[in-house]
């Protein structure tokens, strides 16, 4: 749940009525507007459609989840590309894809400026979490995956204007 959102939420999913008691749309089409953001969990070939139905829509942004593009060999690759030239003529955003959900973790709020890291790994963000436990204040994580159209630099340099921040670390590949 988006705590303290105040927006609209909508689930879309093809056969269920309902996600976490709020009614849930069969597909994109069928939301009632164009999302502010859209979180899109499915698998990667699925993936591109969405993203296609959201774009046409008008949506802001989206997030990608699925794994199996371009690290995943030739296959892959060939899905990313299609992505890639679908996001290229859109107006709507894209973080990923092969990224995960622990960019939205809330953080322990510590005294002091906070630290934001960029990554493209969500696996080396992990740690983040440990240096909590220490004393590091972290403020903001991205995981940025494989970068088709939001990249690491978007980050670092958003993050640099936010008060809050003391400074940006980035694992970059």
């Amino acid at each position: 749940e988006a705590a303290g959102f105040g927006g609209p939420i909508w689930p879309v999913h093809p056969t269920r009525r309902q996600i976490a008691g709020r009614a849930a749309v069969r597909s994109v089409a069928e939301l009632p507007e164009p999302p502010d953001a859209a979180f899109v969990a499915v698998n990667a070939t699925a993936t591109v459609e969405i993203v296609r139905e959201l774009a046409e829509l008008g949506a802001g942004g989206a997030i990608c989840y699925a794994a199996g593009f371009a690290e995943t060999g030739a296959a892959g690759a060939e899905l990313q590309a299609r992505l890639d030239a679908l996001v290229a003529t859109a107006d709507t955003r894209l973080l990923g894809p092969n990224t995960n959900l622990n960019a939205f973790e809330l953080f322990d709020d510590l005294p002091g400026p906070a630290l934001a890291l960029v990554t493209q790994s969500g696996h080396q963000g992990r740690p983040i979490f440990q240096a909590q436990a220490i004393g590091v204040a972290v403020s903001h994580w991205a995981p940025t995956g494989n970068e088709i159209d939001l990249e690491a630099a978007d980050f670092v340099g958003w993050f640099a204007t936010r008060p809050e921040v003391g400074g940006v670390a980035a694992y970059i590949e």
